[in-house]
């Protein structure tokens, strides 16, 4: 009998009659709305048996489980092709499959009649921020401004480089930084202006900055180096005059995590830097692998760190990217097909805003409530329905207790009006591609049955957010 993989869940109603999960409601550390517990074997388990409803079944707020198992087959030939790489050289460093991942995305991800993209993978996409930053030459004493509205590496990386990050607020609708912002910066903190050396434009939930030519114009005006935070956004694109560029390829360089959560990424951790200079691409292949030259063991020619992407994650990583164009289709059209029911329903929710010039890749699909409350109440009433959500991100960069204690120093300009509203009022829908269209459906309805029990439709919320 062929064997079926079923996920996990009761419904609230018959909380602890089943051995395989508790329908306990809590919000976990990691910010989901979520069931308190669930079986050992990561919320999966085999059946062959009566399998649980389908309206009730556990809807995760991620799917990289499920893409884990469609790989499974897969994912096990690439690893034994590095098992027998590693029997016939001795060793699994910096192996064929991170070549190879390497020029996948290079390939890919190219524009045409530019000069070619150099890919260099690293261990995680904090390294790769902080590759980056090295490779720029940011030192102690520089400034780098960064959006307040990101994941806590976007900054942390310019702490370990010895900058300071001048957190900025994020552009109402589209949510990614606002040169707005910045531009108040330069007249209220002239005296920051010779300092600030670099800017980190974050490609938030995987929509690409709409404003990335402006804001290149003005960096190049002011001497600064670009970075682009693509992490969230694999695949995505935007049009400039005639030209498509990706994602992580419209800057000095272009940094992405390629961590098992992500629309394509490897088991475990894995980042990548992209950049279209030979000589960045030379030195950051040394440096991560503290310095040395290939072919040269025991020479140490740059101040590097232990930050090689391991062979075993570049092959899953070349299995999951060869299927990303796929995913992002799909992707998108679960996000069409939520934004449509949204807006046809008059729900008093907002959701970002994409630029006809603009595709993103839906890394997350994030609603905002008019309050703090009204987020809970939606979150609750998709949890008795058994569907996970994720509060993304919980909290504002300078509010984090590592910059607001004063462990490390940091700048906060304006007020962050729209980064504070995200944090406090976002949350995030399931979107990923092995998220079927009945469970597409069920995670409508619940948020429909929060606004008919709970909420009110048709008043527009959170205006300027």
């Amino acid at each position: 009998m062929q064997r079926r993989w079923e996920l996990a869940s009761v419904p609230p109603q018959h909380a602890g009659t089943s051995s395989h999960t508790s329908a306990t409601l809590q919000r976990n550390a990691a910010g989901y709305q979520t069931l308190a517990e669930y079986d050992a074997a990561g919320n999966i388990y085999t059946t062959t048996e009566s399998l649980t409803s389908s309206s009730s079944r556990r809807i995760p707020a991620q799917g990289n489980g499920r893409r884990m198992q469609n790989l499974r087959a897969e994912l096990l030939t690439a690893w034994s092709a590095v098992i027998d790489e590693g029997v016939e050289s001795g060793t699994y460093t910096l192996g064929k499959a991170v070549q190879q991942f390497e020029r996948m995305v290079e390939e890919a991800w190219t524009t045409p009649d530019t000069d070619p993209m150099h890919a260099v993978m690293v261990n995680s996409g904090t390294t790769a921020l902080y590759g980056a930053l090295v490779a720029c030459g940011i030192k102690p004493g520089d400034y780098v401004i960064v959006p307040a509205m990101t994941f806590v590496s976007t900054a942390l990386a310019c702490s370990w480089v010895g900058a300071t990050p001048i957190f900025v607020d994020s552009t109402p609708g589209t949510w990614t930084l606002s040169i707005d912002a910045v531009k108040y910066l330069l007249t209220e903190r002239a005296d920051l202006r010779s300092q600030i050396t670099a800017i980190i434009p974050v490609h938030l939930y995987g929509a690409v900055m709409p404003e990335m030519a402006a804001l290149i114009d003005l960096a190049q005006a002011e001497g600064w180096k670009v970075i682009e935070d693509a992490s969230q956004a694999h695949g995505a694109t935007l049009t400039v005059g005639s030209e498509r560029y990706f994602a992580g390829t419209m800057s000095d360089a272009g940094c992405f995590s390629m961590s098992g959560v992500k629309n394509a990424g490897v088991a475990e951790d894995g980042g990548c830097i992209l950049t279209r200079s030979p000589e960045m691409a030379a030195f950051l292949r040394m440096w991560r692998d503290l310095g040395r030259k290939p072919g040269d063991r025991y020479g140490f020619h740059v101040p590097g760190v232990r930050g090689r992407m391991g062979t075993f994650a570049a092959a899953c990583g070349t299995v999951q990217f060869q299927h990303l164009n796929k995913w992002n289709q799909q992707r998108r059209a679960i996000a069409t097909r939520y934004t449509a029911v949204i807006n046809e329903a008059g729900l008093s929710l907002i959701t970002q805003v994409n630029p006809d010039e603009s595709e993103p890749s839906y890394y997350k699909y994030v609603i905002v409530a008019g309050s703090q409350a009204e987020r809970e109440q939606i979150e609750d009433c998709l949890a008795e329905a058994s569907i996970e959500t994720e509060h993304y991100y919980p909290c504002m960069l300078p509010d984090q207790p590592i910059y607001r204690s004063g462990q490390l120093p940091c700048v906060v300009a304006g007020d962050l009006a729209v980064a504070r509203h995200l944090a406090a009022c976002g949350t995030c829908l399931p979107i990923y591609p092995e998220l079927n269209w009945h469970e597409q459906e069920r995670v409508i309805e619940a948020v429909k049955q929060a606004f008919a029990r709970h909420l009110h439709a048709g008043v527009a919320v959170a205006a300027g957010v």
